[in-house]
């Protein structure tokens, strides 16, 4: 259970939209962010305004970014799944806003190759927390719909490392949003 201090709460009691949220987060000290994420309880509608889809692939769009932290909303067609990849050092929390989303956690076998270690699959309201030494992981729809999952890290992360199934070793990754969306 995620206990949250009577300052968050009065922050988060006020949450009643994407901008509440964002406004709400910009206010906190990363040591808040795990209680307010687990508190907010936003909709689909809320979300989908700032959702662009793609055929091709899962897409990023960036919500809000400074250097204290990053919020993206991940935009999920039906079977599309991220890479194992890491946080380059970051916290991430994932909450699930619609679908059914596949998490799979890895930990390096004897050669440094992922071996999964634990799979769960969550659903809407529910929420995920993910630091690189908790392991790799991959994300996936398995839904029979389109997800979205809103993603936070504390600081940005630019770079990560993603485990290249074709080299059979991690590389690095430049991340890029598919869409930045202005929230006013």
């Amino acid at each position: 259970m995620t206990t949250i201090s009577n300052s968050t709460q009065v922050l988060v009691e006020n949450v009643n939209s994407v901008q509440d949220l964002l406004s709400c987060m910009t206010s906190l000290d990363k040591s808040q962010f795990n209680a307010c994420i687990f508190a907010v309880d936003l909709s689909e509608c809320d979300f989908t305004p700032y959702g662009s889809w793609s055929e091709e692939h899962y897409t990023r769009n960036c919500l809000y970014c400074d250097d204290k932290y990053e919020a993206i909303l991940l935009c999920w067609e039906k079977g599309q799944y991220t890479p194992i990849h890491d946080h380059g050092g970051e916290e991430c929390w994932v909450k699930i806003i619609s679908g059914a989303i596949e998490e799979t956690i890895y930990k390096p076998n004897e050669n440094g190759a992922p071996t999964p270690v634990k799979t769960e699959v969550a659903h809407a309201g529910s929420t995920a927390y993910m630091i690189d030494f908790m392991g790799c992981h991959r994300l996936k729809n398995v839904g029979e719909e389109r997800a979205m999952s809103l993603h936070i890290y504390a600081k940005p992360i630019s770079r990560c490392n993603i485990y290249d199934e074709a080299q059979s070793k991690y590389v690095p990754k430049d991340l890029v949003y598919d869409s930045i969306v202005d929230i006013q």
